[in-house]
C-alpha cells in the first residue's frame, strides 16, 4: 500500500471510507439518526471541490491500496502561530489492526514538521477511549481545551489533543519510506497489537473543523 496525495478520481472512496468508518467506530458515542443519515454519495462534491481547492501546507493524503482508497488523512495550519492541525485520520474497517493507522499519522506528523510547524493539535470525540489510547501511544497528550458539539442530534463534548513536532522523527523511525511509484510505501510492522476499533485511526480526528468542515460528520 502506498501513502499519497489525493487526486480528483479518489472523491468517491474518499466519502466511502468516511461514512463506513463513522458507521462502525462511533456507533454508541454519536445518535444512530445521524450515522444513518450519512449518505456518501452526497459527499462526494464537497470531496471533489476541497481536492481541488487544497493549497499546501494544507493536504489530502490517502492510504491506497491497489488503486483503491484504504484510508485517508487530512491535515492544515492550525489556529495558532506555528502550529498544524490533523483535521482527520480514517481507514475503511477492514484495514484496522493492521499498522495502517499507525503510519498515516506518522506521515501526518512529518508532513507538518517538514511544513515548519513547531507543534500540531488535534480534536477528538472525549468518550472515544480506543482513539484516546491510539493518540497518547503516539506522544499526543490534552492540553485543557475542550468544546460541545450540538450538532448531530446530541451534545457531545470533544477535547484537543496536541504534540510536539521539535523531535518528530518521521521517516527516520519508521515512517513510511519512498516507493518506486512516487508515493509512500506503508510498512506492515510497527503498527498498534491487536488494535480495536479508533485505535488504527478508524474513526477520530477533528472532523468537523476548518477547512473540512462540510465534508464530515
Amino acid at each position: 500500500m502506498l501513502i499519497r496525495p489525493a487526486a480528483g478520481g479518489d472523491a468517491v472512496g474518499l466519502a466511502d471510507v468516511h461514512v463506513r468508518a463513522w458507521r462502525v467506530a462511533y456507533r454508541g458515542l454519536v445518535p444512530q439518526a445521524h450515522l444513518d443519515r450519512m449518505d456518501p454519495v452526497a459527499r462526494v462534491p464537497g470531496w471533489e471541490q476541497w481536492i481541488r481547492e487544497v493549497r499546501p501546507p494544507a493536504g489530502i493524503f490517502v492510504l491506497d491500496d491497489g488503486g483503491t482508497v484504504a484510508g485517508f488523512v487530512t491535515v492544515s495550519a492550525g489556529p495558532e502561530p506555528g502550529t498544524g492541525e490533523i483535521n482527520a485520520i480514517y481507514l475503511a474497517p477492514e484495514h484496522w489492526g493492521q499498522g495502517a493507522g499507525r503510519q498515516l499519522m506518522s506521515f501526518a506528523v512529518d508532513h507538518l514538521t517538514r511544513a515548519g510547524f513547531r507543534e500540531s493539535v488535534l480534536w477528538m470525540l472525549g468518550s472515544n477511549e480506543r482513539a484516546r489510547r491510539f493518540y497518547e501511544a503516539g506522544g499526543w497528550v490534552p492540553d485543557g481545551v475542550s468544546r460541545v458539539d450540538e450538532s448531530r442530534g446530541a451534545p457531545l463534548t470533544e477535547i484537543r489533543y496536541r504534540r510536539s513536532l521539535a523531535s518528530a522523527a518521521g521517516f527516520a523511525s519508521g515512517g513510511p519510506a519512498v516507493s518506486a511509484a512516487g508515493g509512500f510505501a506503508v510498512s506492515a510492522a510497527g503498527g498498534f497489537a491487536a488494535a480495536a476499533p479508533g485505535e488504527e485511526g478508524g474513526g477520530e480526528g477533528a472532523d468537523g473543523q476548518g477547512e473540512q468542515a462540510d465534508l464530515t460528520g
